[in-house]
């Protein structure tokens, strides 16, 4: 059976900070990758060379191959098709739109309502 395949949009506690403490999407991001899904993370403002202190544990002991699993390019992070969770807004919707297709499941977790404008199966959750 092949494992699904999952980019995340926005890993840190909130948008254009690397802080990863006390992050929801760490832990979802920790829970997809132990249960074998292919997960690429694409977050801008994370650089994995630049954390330090309680900020570098805090990812190093949920995502031990964090820096593995970070995309720098966006079209990379989302691939073709797959499902793409959306939390911290860590990009605009002109960026987003050039690589989602119809292929993509949406799945946003922060109620951004300019998702459902993308050619995607676009779903809400918990908010």
């Amino acid at each position: 059976m092949e494992k699904s395949e999952i980019a995340l949009l926005g890993l840190s506690f909130k948008h254009n900070t690397d802080d990863l403490r006390g992050s929801p999407m760490v832990e979802v991001a920790r829970h997809l990758w132990s249960k074998g899904c292919r997960l690429h993370i694409y977050e801008p403002s994370l650089n994995v060379t630049l954390l330090i202190g309680a900020n570098k544990r805090a990812g190093e002991r949920k995502i031990p191959n964090l820096d593995a699993l970070l995309k720098d390019d966006l079209s990379s992070a989302l691939g073709s098709s797959g499902s793409i969770v959306s939390a911290p807004q860590c990009v605009s919707i002109d960026e987003l739109r050039p690589s989602v297709t119809s292929s993509h499941h949406v799945l946003d977790v922060n109620g951004w309502p300019e998702l459902r404008g993308l050619p995607s199966h676009y779903k809400g959750f918990c908010w």
